[in-house]
């Protein structure tokens, strides 16, 4: 996959090209091509998913195949597949949980403690509401995983229900991840708006219940 945008010199030390999520809480669905050497055209992947900004994202791919992702803000992340539940509590795991949580809401802090931020151009002229970063890893870490990160927002005066990111990365092995999430309910900010997790398609009780908010008592 070809990168889709084009960078320019503008390097900014409080980074306020980062447009961060207007809500705390909101669910939405994802579309996922990933290029992988070999094959001539990318695997793609959709699904939903459930996030909040204080405990975690519920990613749930339902096709082509159903597998889920509960990606906790702190502590263990997990795996739900064929009805079984695995912890990711590698290193990998940790930070994919981490990435994942800080691009969709678009963490200012974590994004700009971890990565250099610079704008990009976005070339497509339907795209005018959305604005881009360019984001390079300063840690080992991450530059072990991740050698760039595209991230397409809404721009600061978007309305709210434009709130769509696309986040393309590109790994060590130069192979291409693109994903595109859009968000379709807004939960506000309300700490109890975690319960409306339960009630999303596709994504069940027990999955909820993976998130550390649901579990604590």
């Amino acid at each position: 996959m070809i990168s889709l945008f084009t960078v320019s010199t503008c390097v900014l030390a409080n980074n306020p090209i980062i447009t961060p999520s207007q809500s705390c809480v909101f669910s939405g669905t994802f579309q996922q091509n990933k290029s992988l050497a070999g094959l001539p055209t990318a695997v793609r992947s959709s699904g939903t998913f459930f996030y909040h900004c204080k405990v975690g994202v519920i990613w749930k791919t339902v096709a082509p195949i159903e597998e889920t992702l509960v990606l906790n803000r702190d502590g263990d992340s997990y795996q739900v597949k064929d009805g079984l539940t695995t912890s990711l509590a590698s290193r990998q795991g940790r930070l994919l949980g981490e990435l994942i949580n800080s691009l969709i809401g678009r963490d200012q802090l974590f994004i700009s403690e971890h990565f250099d931020v610079s704008e990009i151009a976005v070339d497509s002229a339907g795209d005018a509401a959305r604005s881009g970063v360019l984001l390079t890893p300063k840690e080992n870490r991450i530059k072990r995983v991740f050698k760039r990160i595209e991230l397409i927002q809404p721009a600061p005066d978007a309305a709210a229900e434009a709130d769509q990111v696309t986040i393309s990365m590109l790994d060590r092995n130069e192979q291409w991840t693109r994903i595109e999430s859009t968000k379709l309910a807004d939960f506000g900010d309300h700490s109890d708006a975690i319960e409306h997790c339960f009630d999303q398609h596709a994504i069940t009780a027990a999955e909820c219940k993976l998130l550390q908010a649901v579990s604590s008592p």
